[in-house]
């Protein structure tokens, strides 16, 4: 059938070329060795970029195809680079959870620090699918600076990921990182909701008091998002129900429902 298909007949040799190359894509994304092999013997150029600059390689770390990335390595196509916002085969295998083609691609060459065009590496791309299996293989080959690390806790807390929030930890990440708008990994993962992500931030020391930049403590979070048992998770950890966001505003003014109020002492 993909003899058939690759015959140019009377259709002109470049229009042929570009079929040879769509198949050569597709049996890629199929990690079919063997049509694989068909197109290359027909000319389909493993250099060969689709729409964007998606690359094989690319093609085959995102689906987790590792014997066709063998392949195509041993062709001489490229493993790193990154032609579509610089999104490198690593990344695209990262955040896909193909922990097998991630190993395969750090074993033979692939830059776990190599960065997009946001400056986020494969470890970010891990983190924000919650794949934290990818992500003790990237740090087992490297250690990310301070700031990654940091990123990459407040995206775990704001998920609720406790094993990757464990990870990081031991990894060497701060306990009390603060994302973009100020707000520390303990207070993210009380305003989403996340009680056992907060109980493995407070064990780790995180601070039950840090403010943001508008003085707003984890526990007024958690009181206002309604989050009752991180409330008395808060509490009893040492929270401040007495503390003022810069408004005057205190934990109580937060609560909008029965049940936190009652956990709150008057004012």
């Amino acid at each position: 059938m993909l003899w058939a298909a690759l015959g140019c007949g009377a259709v002109a040799a470049e229009l042929c070329m570009e079929d040879v190359t769509g198949l050569l894509f597709d049996a890629v994304r199929r990690g079919d060795l063997s049509a694989m092999e068909q197109c290359l013997a027909r000319g389909a150029d493993v250099m060969a970029q689709w729409e964007g600059g998606l690359t094989l390689p690319d093609l085959a770390a995102q689906e987790g195809q590792t014997a066709a990335l063998a392949r195509l390595l041993q062709l001489g196509a490229p493993m790193r680079g990154g032609g579509v916002y610089g999104i490198t085969p690593l990344m695209r295998a990262a955040e896909n959870g193909h922990a097998e083609t991630v190993r395969f691609l750090l074993q033979n060459g692939a830059g776990a620090e190599d960065r997009d065009i946001e400056g986020d590496t494969a470890l970010l791309y891990a983190v924000r699918r919650g794949r934290a299996e990818v992500a003790a293989l990237l740090l087992s080959g490297s250690r990310p600076d301070a700031v990654l690390l940091n990123r990459a806790l407040t995206l775990a807390a704001r998920r609720g990921e406790v094993p990757m929030l464990r990870l990081l930890l031991d990894a060497g990440a701060a306990v009390d990182a603060r994302d973009a708008g100020g707000r520390s990994a303990l207070a993210l993962a009380a305003a989403e909701g996340h009680p056992e992500a907060a109980r493995t931030l407070l064990a780790g020391g995180a601070d039950p008091n840090a403010a943001d930049a508008d003085g707003a403590t984890p526990l007024m979070l958690a009181a206002y998002y309604g989050h009752a048992d991180i409330v008395h998770l808060l509490l009893t950890h040492g929270a401040d129900p007495s503390a003022r966001d810069a408004s005057g505003d205190s934990a109580r003014d937060y609560a909008r429902i029965p049940e936190i109020l009652r956990l709150l002492p008057p004012r």
